[in-house]
């Protein structure tokens, strides 16, 4: 159980952390879908740090194990936001489909942390 929670935490950190870093760097595709969504560039460089933060911390939970609950209720929260603000532009639900598997990717991730200490 503990090399399948390692597994998802190191995949999850990746995508987290590559998409935070785009989101950061300004990366014109997360421009516009930030401009679509009604965000500022500040408020979606934010974002970007957090996902970055919370992918790093999934990955230094196998370590610390507190981190991975922790980091797992922000990104959680993050994918809640993002459904949220998906919803309110009308993108159809297909659009918002990431953001909640990774949410749900992420909620395993911690259970499976839970249950294996």
């Amino acid at each position: 159980m503990h090399l399948v929670m390692v597994v998802m935490a190191i995949l999850l950190c990746a995508v987290y952390v590559a998409a935070g870093t785009a989101k950061v760097a300004g990366a014109a595709v997360m421009r516009a879908d930030a401009e679509r969504l009604g965000l500022t560039v500040r408020g979606q460089q934010g974002i970007g740090v957090l996902e970055i933060l919370g992918g790093a911390g999934l990955v230094l939970g196998v370590w610390y194990p507190p981190l991975t609950t922790g980091a797992a209720i922000g990104i959680i929260l993050l994918m809640a936001g993002a459904l949220i603000y998906h919803r309110r532009a009308g993108d159809p639900i297909g659009t918002a489909m990431p953001a909640f598997t990774l949410g749900l990717a992420v909620a395993l991730t911690a259970a499976l942390d839970l249950a294996g200490r």
